[in-house]
This record gives C-alpha cells, structure tokens and sequence, in this order.
C-alpha cells in the first residue's frame, strides 16, 4: 500500500514525523526514508496538544474543543469506570428495602460495596404485623397456619411487647385429700411482675394458699415474708379461681427470688395446681 503515511512522534528529534509504509503495510525506519516532519500536532488540523510524555495518550475533549494528552488509561482501565470520578462512570442506585423473596433483578444500575439496606422491621406498624405474619390460610410463610390477622398484632404487641411466662406449682396426689402446711418451694432465675394467680382443682371443695418469698442468699422464707397481703389465693366451694387484681400483692420478683408455698386450710381436694402469670422485667 504504497503512498500511504503515518504520524509518529520521533523522541531523538522531538517531534512529530510523517512516516511512509512500504507494500506490505509496514512502517519503513530507515531514517532516510521519513520524508517530512512538523514540530506540534497543531500542524495537522483539529490537533492542539504539546509533546506527549511517557505513557500519554491523546483524546478529544468536546467540552475544550481539541485534543488533549492524559496518562495511559489501558494499564488501569477498571479505574476509567470508578462510580466517583472515572472518566466513564457505571451507573449506580440507591439499594433497595430488605425484600420477601430472593429475586435477580432488572435494574442497569449497580450497588456499591458500601451500600446500606433500610431495615423494614424498624418501622412496623399494626398493619405490617399483620402483613409479616399473615392470616390464616394465605400463602404467608411466617406461621400463617397459627396467626389470625388480631393474633399478628397480639403476638408482637402482648404485654407492651415483654415476654409472658407462668409459674406453676401443683399441691397434693389425687386420691389423699390434701392437708395444711409447707409443701415446697421454687427458685425463680428470671426478674418479673406478677399479673395474676389461678388455682385449678381435681374437685369441687375450698383451699386457701399463702405464698412467702425470700432472695436465694437467705433462704428459706417464712410467714413474715408473705407476698399475698389480705388476699391469699382462694378456691371456695368449687373447682377452679382467678384473681388479676392482688389487692395489696407484692408482686416484683428479683431473679433468684425462691417462693414457698403454704396451706393455710382445706376441704376435700386432692390436687391443685397454682399458676402465677408474670411478666418478665
């Protein structure tokens, strides 16, 4: 392909030269073959730039209107499409709320490795419960064959949102009527409030239960550290009772609190099992 020139810059001379190929397409370096040279690539037209130094290249600038020199971009080319200030930035999104499902994804937009997902379950209100844990029947995977739409609610609101346990202690063997004074005592490892007291009987009959309770260090307890006041647990002539008002209760329990149970009188049951629904703290 004779005829045909190329420009390249001559560092021995410093400055750019106009070089011939021969047939075969290749640059001829013979010295004596360059047929002309020019000192700035302003001598070629639309080409505004001094000598290039090492590992530069030439780009156009639309914003300047010509051609400028910067440091060769192929050895690092990763940096060209830096979010921040590359030359050719990715596209990037604010990340998307924590979602249902496990899904690809449509967007052409990345994620940052220092992204930040918003937290759903710090916003819930009564509906989203109710959305979290769903209703009967539905597709919901969260206990849905458990909760009713009320019972999502009540589930995360039940007691200001603490935690209920009982504690339960049973009095007597069915067939022996049960007869009065200590029959035994609980630690409790956990603090709470109590809320209420049932006693739950084998048979129709009355029973008054009196409870004591003393910290672990000074075990046992005795009468004189009752918690029921002037309102001791009560069955009379019947089978079952409850009470939530403890009218004068001491009703905290510290962790490690030991409760002892007492009765003080007994018609005809045989069993009874005294439960205290606490709150714990």
């Amino acid at each position: 392909m004779p005829g045909v020139f190329l420009w390249g810059w001559c560092e021995t001379g410093t400055k750019w030269v106009k070089i011939l190929v021969n047939e075969q397409g290749k640059l001829i370096i013979d010295p004596s073959e360059i047929v002309s040279t020019i000192a700035n690539l302003d001598d070629i037209g639309d080409v505004s730039v001094v000598a290039p130094g090492d590992d530069e290249v030439l780009y156009w600038d639309d914003a300047a209107g010509k051609w400028l020199a910067k440091a060769n971009w192929v050895a690092a080319h990763k940096d060209s499409h830096d979010p921040e200030d590359g030359a050719d930035k990715l596209d990037t999104a604010i990340a998307v709320k924590v979602g249902e499902a496990n899904a690809v994804g449509t967007s052409h937009s990345l994620a940052r490795a220092d992204h930040v997902h918003e937290k759903h379950h710090a916003k819930y209100t009564d509906a989203n419960a109710v959305s979290a844990m769903g209703a009967k029947a539905d597709v919901n995977p969260l206990h849905h064959d458990i909760y009713a739409n009320a019972d999502a609610v009540a589930a995360v609101k039940a007691d200001a949102g603490l935690p209920v346990a009982s504690i339960t202690f049973v009095i007597g063997v069915i067939g022996t009527v049960i007869t009065t004074g200590l029959k035994g005592d609980l630690e409790i490892p956990f603090a709470c409030t109590i809320n209420r007291v049932t006693l739950l009987a084998n048979k129709s009959g009355s029973i008054v239960i009196d409870i004591w309770k003393q910290a672990y260090a000074d075990y046992p307890p005795e009468n004189a550290q009752s918690i029921v006041a002037a309102a001791p647990p009560t069955i009379t002539t019947a089978e079952k009772s409850q009470d939530s008002t403890l009218t004068d209760w001491t009703t905290a329990i510290a962790a490690g609190d030991c409760l002892r149970y007492n009765v003080d009188s007994i018609t005809d049951i045989e069993q009874v099992t005294i439960s205290l629904k606490v709150t714990k703290t």
